[in-house]
């Protein structure tokens, strides 16, 4: 799990770069939003294990719900151009009292002239197996981009290589890549909330 958690980070580095494909699209006049912080208790703090001073009350401030990253890019399929957008995110898992237990990330690709939004297949991709984030499926094998591999399967040496996937189903349906919370980047809120969901 986790090297396939530092493959998919290795091989979206590079769509950040600046070259107009992976940048992030923010509203007009919004500006982006702080990093989470975490609040300390007054109360009188304690040395753990590691000689590290925590506050008895020390918990991560709840991290405010940033809007979806949106980019547009093109692949080649059976000698057709695709245009597509992509979008991903934390969609944030709510209670009955509305409060934030989980967030759950996506990775969703919509063809740009696919025709009638509300005529168009859309399938949902939940995972890659049991316990595993739906990166499997999303870079190996339905996604519009794949990793590039060895002509036997195997994988190549660093540095890893997205291609165009000739196989997406994207000609064909808008995909959304969901992950599970507790898989990939999908986590509860607090600890004690996993049981929740898995």
């Amino acid at each position: 799990m986790f090297a396939a958690m530092v493959l998919f980070l290795a091989l979206l580095s590079p769509l950040q770069e600046p070259d107009g494909q992976g940048r992030r699209q923010q509203p007009p006049g919004q500006q982006p939003t702080p990093a989470p912080t975490t609040s300390v208790s007054p109360t009188p703090s304690t040395a753990g294990p590691t000689g590290q001073t925590r506050g008895a009350q020390e918990r991560p401030s709840p991290s405010p719900e940033e809007p979806p990253v949106i980019t547009h890019h093109e692949i080649r399929v059976a000698g057709r151009t695709l245009r597509y957008t992509a979008t991903t995110g934390m969609m944030p898992i709510k209670n009955r009292d509305g409060e934030t237990e989980a967030r759950m990330f996506f990775m969703a690709y919509t063809l740009d002239d696919g025709g009638g939004r509300n005529r168009r297949p859309l399938t949902f991709s939940f995972n890659g197996g049991p316990g595993s984030a739906s990166v499997w499926l999303h870079l190996g094998a339905i996604g519009p981009k794949r990793v590039r591999m060895n002509p036997d399967g195997t994988m190549p040496a660093p540095p890893y290589e997205l291609v165009d996937n000739e196989h997406t189903w994207l000609n064909q349906s808008d995909l959304v890549f969901i992950d599970p919370v507790g898989t990939g980047y999908s986590r509860a809120v607090r600890p004690e909330l996993a049981s929740k969901f898995f």
